[in-house]
């Protein structure tokens, strides 16, 4: 992008030039010291250009900042909103799934052991497969897991479901991959729709636990990983809804496992939580 605007300048200036002794070529005859005006002054415009466009770039720069520095204050005082899961899975007291399930698109295990909440899956097709705590429905929350694929293909996924609404199954997912990525989408009543393509973020230890965590307040969603603002985006097609974990695999036979822990949920106002529910 800076190249393009250097040679745009350059362009700009050379006009400029060409326009100057086009002047020259015809009736009274220019001195040197009008003639060097002119080139001073394209050079003073091409100057400003440059200078503005720096500018620009500048002021862009410090929009993200503030942006970024927006986020962080506010994962600071969701910190203060009082719980409403908060799961170690030391032992299964919201009673989440165990044991071995099929469906036409996956055979998956779950197991809660040594304090982790693993999943481990043969894909029939591509899937995503989610399950959450039924709870009353929250809208301002503060959401967060730590994660980490254990073993399959880089592109397998895993993360966070929020604003479920089962039925009909609706919901937004946060995802990492094994290539280092994240990425949103919405399952909305037409479909998928990608909020945030797969994103490299320096942020993402590989082979190493991640915390992924993503606060909503109306539209507005604040996405962090380990603690750091990678992204921010608005949305308002779904407004409510309850909150929970996934895993995806795209082609078909492919497998893949997945260790979560520190499963935790925020509220400015606690709600309820009863036993999860599930789906492919």
């Amino acid at each position: 992008m800076r190249t393009q605007k250097s040679r745009w300048i350059t362009i700009c200036l050379t006009c400029l030039l060409a326009m100057g002794l086009s002047a020259c070529s015809g009736g009274d005859v220019v001195s040197a010291g009008t003639a060097t005006a002119q080139a001073q002054r394209a050079q003073a415009l091409a100057t400003q250009m440059a200078l503005n466009l720096r500018a620009t770039d500048a002021s862009q720069v410090q929009v993200a900042q503030a942006t970024q520095q927006t986020a962080q204050t506010t994962l600071s005082q969701s910190e203060s909103w009082p719980p409403v899961i908060n799961d170690s899975f030391d032992n299964n007291t919201l009673d989440w799934p165990e044991g071995d399930d099929t469906d036409p698109l996956a055979v998956i295990n779950w197991a809660i052991t040594d304090g982790k909440f693993r999943w481990k899956a043969t894909a029939n097709d591509s899937f995503v497969w989610w399950v959450y705590p039924t709870m009353d429905p929250v809208t301002d929350f503060s959401l967060s897991v730590q994660m980490q694929q254990m073993s399959g293909a880089a592109d397998g996924e895993g993360g966070l479901i929020y604003r479920v609404q089962d039925p009909p199954g609706l919901y937004y997912t946060y995802e990492l991959n094994g290539q280092g990525q994240y990425a949103v989408y919405a399952r909305l009543e037409d479909g998928w729709h990608t909020l945030i393509d797969w994103t490299d973020s320096d942020a993402i230890q590989k082979d190493a636990p991640n915390q992924l965590t993503v606060i909503a307040t109306g539209g507005h969603f604040d996405y962090f990983i380990n603690q750091q603002n990678v992204a921010s985006l608005d949305d308002a097609n779904l407004t409510s809804g309850g909150a929970g974990l996934l895993i995806g695999l795209l082609p078909a036979q492919d497998q893949g496992s997945v260790e979560f822990d520190h499963f935790k949920l925020h509220a400015p106002a606690s709600q309820p939580t009863e036993t999860p529910s599930q789906g492919p």
